[in-house]
This record gives C-alpha cells, sequence and structure tokens, in this order.
C-alpha cells in the first residue's frame, strides 16, 4: 500500500518537477502540480482497471438467464434491472450447467440479431448506453449497460466484470498490493512528462511503464494458466446439451 502524496512526490522528484525533499505543495499556483499529478493519477487507475491490469478488482454477479440482462444505478424493476452502475466492461459470461458454469463466447450485436435467439445461447456482447428517464417530472439521462444474450435457458449465467476502483484524493491510501507500486510510479512519472511536455523524461518513463505492466501482466496470466476457451472438465451431460444446441463451443 501507498499513500496518494507519496506516490506523486516521489513521481514529481523523479521528473525534476521539484528538487529532492521539496515538498509539491509548496509549488506556485495553490498546490497546481499536486493537483494535476491526482488527476492523472485517477485517470491511468481506471484505465489500468478496465484493461484487466488490477486483478484484485475482478468481481461476479450470478442472475437468471434472460435474453437482455439490464445494469441500471438505482434499479428498474419493469425490466428487472442489476440495480449497480454499468461496469466499463464485462470479461467473461458463463452459463450454468448442472453444478458448474459453461463459458459462453464473445460476439458481435449484428451476429447475435441474424440468430432466432430461442435456444440455449451461446454468444454475448455488451454495450453502455445513455437513455433519457424522468423523476419528479424532470427529463434527465443516465448511463446504463445492456448484456445481450443470442438465447435464453433455464438456471443462471456468471457474469464476470472489474469493479471500479475509487476516486483517490491527496489524503488517500492506495489499498493495492504493493506489487502495483512501481506500475503506478512509472505510469505517473509518464503522464507528468506528457502533461508537463518533459520531452527528454517521456522516452525514459515510457520504457519503464511499458516493463512495469509487461510484468504484472506475466503475473496474471501465470495465475492464470488453465484458462483457455471452451469449457474445461467436460462430462457426458455435454452430449445433450450439444444435441439441443449444435453451434454452441463446449
Amino acid at each position: 500500500m501507498i499513500s496518494v502524496n507519496q506516490l506523486t512526490q516521489l513521481a514529481c522528484e523523479m521528473c525534476s518537477l521539484v528538487e529532492a525533499g521539496e515538498s509539491v505543495g509548496n509549488t506556485s499556483g495553490d498546490n497546481n502540480m499536486s493537483v494535476v499529478a491526482c488527476t492523472l493519477l485517477n485517470n491511468m487507475i481506471s484505465d489500468l482497471n478496465s484493461k484487466n491490469y488490477i486483478v484484485m478488482q475482478n468481481a461476479t454477479i450470478d442472475v437468471p438467464c434472460r435474453r437482455l440482462t439490464w445494469f441500471v444505478q438505482g434499479g428498474d424493476e419493469e425490466r428487472n434491472a442489476i440495480d449497480m452502475y454499468p461496469p466499463e466492461t464485462i470479461n467473461d459470461v458463463a452459463r450454468s450447467f448442472g453444478n458448474r458454469f459453461i463459458p459462453l463466447q464473445p460476439g458481435d450485436p449484428m451476429a447475435i440479431s441474424m440468430t432466432n435467439c430461442i435456444g440455449i445461447p451461446h454468444t454475448w456482447t455488451y454495450s453502455r448506453e445513455l437513455e433519457d428517464y424522468e423523476i419528479e417530472g424532470v427529463t434527465r439521462q443516465r448511463l446504463v449497460g445492456k448484456l445481450e444474450l443470442d438465447g435464453r435457458a433455464s438456471g443462471t449465467i456468471r457474469i464476470f466484470y472489474n469493479r471500479p476502483l475509487p476516486k483517490y484524493t491527496l489524503q488517500d491510501t492506495i489499498y493495492l498490493s504493493d506489487l502495483y507500486n512501481n506500475m503506478l510510479l512509472q505510469g505517473l512519472c509518464y503522464n507528468l512528462c506528457i502533461y508537463y511536455k518533459l520531452t527528454d523524461y517521456k522516452p525514459i518513463f515510457e520504457t519503464e511503464f511499458e516493463k512495469a505492466k509487461a510484468a504484472i501482466k506475466r503475473g496474471n496470466v501465470t495465475a492464470r494458466m488453465l484458462q483457455r476457451n471452451g469449457a474445461k472438465f467436460g462430462d457426458y451431460r455435454d452430449m445433450y446439451a450439444a444435441a439441443l444446441s449444435p453451434d454452441a463451443t463446449f
């Protein structure tokens, strides 16, 4: 774990924006540099999380297997929507099959629209969109998520997604594993170089940032060595399911 103040201070020193030991808060512009660094840090963490670098945020949710599954903050009884902020991306979807889950394949909306959508689903697609809604006679807009399957079946589906990280302030502590500290530090230095146009330092921190991301990615892949396309540990029931849905991948 590392505090946001520590991270921004060290990054500004490494970029020579302040002298070693000089507080970022003592720079001109009412702590403008620290505010800029905190904003860049939040944007970078959100981007890294959406690209699956921060595996600590992986989460799942089980819901009934429906043709359309909606994500709406505050809920929506008419559509039986999941009451949560729409995930930025969905990593995987699997449908229940006995006491296990079979992964579905990602697809695109056009491919799904070409199917009759009355059989067992084997493809999914996810999108986010803005919609109008009315509250107390005032029309407003909200962001909703839509998970679409190319079929429906009894049972449940398991949705794999990344929980969003909080928006950090300068007084906060980043409660992530220390393994991520170097990636966050190098990435913040790189983004500070872009913002302040530090052309001499930019290539150095860009290279170090890519190395740090590659190291994290290798660790993530090693922890998921059993992953592959299709189901794991199939059994005799797959023949029955394949007969009901011949195009499904098992």
